[in-house]
């Protein structure tokens, strides 16, 4: 009986990061000024403005797009570029934080 709850739930969580993704990643695309600044960004111009808005609203867009197609197609191998992108952007943070 647990599992047929803990199931829904765990979907209904699923279902909002990937919309939550998904959202990030067009704001990136369509309103860089408003989204940036919640990153602790400033943006930059000419081909460094270029670059942020392409990296991060494909990094964003990825993940919301993954875990959408893992959530509607039942397969989980679509899980598995969230998890390494998510898992290597921590391993990055805590190397820049020791290191830098």
């Amino acid at each position: 009986m647990r599992l047929t709850i803990v199931n829904p739930m765990l979907k209904v969580v699923v279902l909002l990061c990937g919309v939550l993704f998904l959202v990030t990643g067009l704001r990136w695309l369509l309103a860089p000024a408003g989204v940036a600044p919640e990153f602790g960004l400033t943006l930059g111009s000419g081909v460094g403005l270029s670059s942020q808005i392409g990296d991060m609203s494909a990094f964003f867009l990825t993940l919301g797009v993954c875990i959408l197609m893992g959530l509607t197609s039942q397969r989980t191998v679509w899980y598995y570029p969230p998890i390494i992108l998510l898992s290597l952007t921590a391993v990055g943070r805590v190397l820049a934080l020791l290191l830098h």
